[in-house]
């Protein structure tokens, strides 16, 4: 997005009946779409070639991969949204994935932590996607027992792009 801004993509595109937040949502739909059929055909060859078999119902890990894949989208929307500068854009990004990733519990274990290191994990987004595929894969979780995590998702997902949108400029 930021590429096209500098390009001069977006600025043909505000002469168009497209609105903000429908453009963010075309975008956000264009990469979700992409990035959940190639997990679903990764994950397919990796049961199959490792023999694995999910405890819970695969329906309930697509739809909380889904999310979760929104939420971070959305995320690096609004951080598009707000940036002109693709490097900039990108030290960002940096900043917020590494320590999410680090703090989301797919490294390591936060079970020893201090309290205040598990409330800011339980602020990410990717903690939530981690705990509940964890509760689905190896509990057999169902829907009722992971919906905390799904409405923190689906919160970050419409609060991302909410701000995304106000902050949105053509040029």
């Amino acid at each position: 997005m930021i590429r096209y801004r500098r390009s001069g993509v977006l600025k043909r595109l505000q002469v168009t009946p497209l609105g903000a937040y429908q453009f963010l949502a075309s975008q956000l739909l264009s990469r979700l779409f992409a990035i959940v059929a190639t997990a679903v055909i990764v994950f397919a060859l990796v049961a199959l070639l490792f023999d694995i078999r999910p405890v819970g119902n695969p329906l309930l890990l697509l739809l909380t991969m889904t999310l979760g894949t929104a939420a971070m989208i959305s995320i690096g929307l609004l951080v598009a949204s707000a940036t002109r500068s693709e490097e900039f854009g990108n030290g960002i990004l940096n900043l917020l994935s590494w320590p999410m990733m680090f703090l989301s519990g797919i490294w390591f274990s936060l079970e020893g932590s201090k309290p205040w290191v598990r409330t800011l994990a339980d602020l990410l987004p990717l903690t939530h996607l981690n705990d509940a595929n964890r509760a689905i894969i190896i509990d057999g979780a169902n829907l009722l027992a992971i919906g905390d995590h799904l409405r923190v998702l689906l919160l970050i997902t419409i609060g991302s792009l909410a701000i995304a949108g106000w902050r949105f400029k053509w040029q």
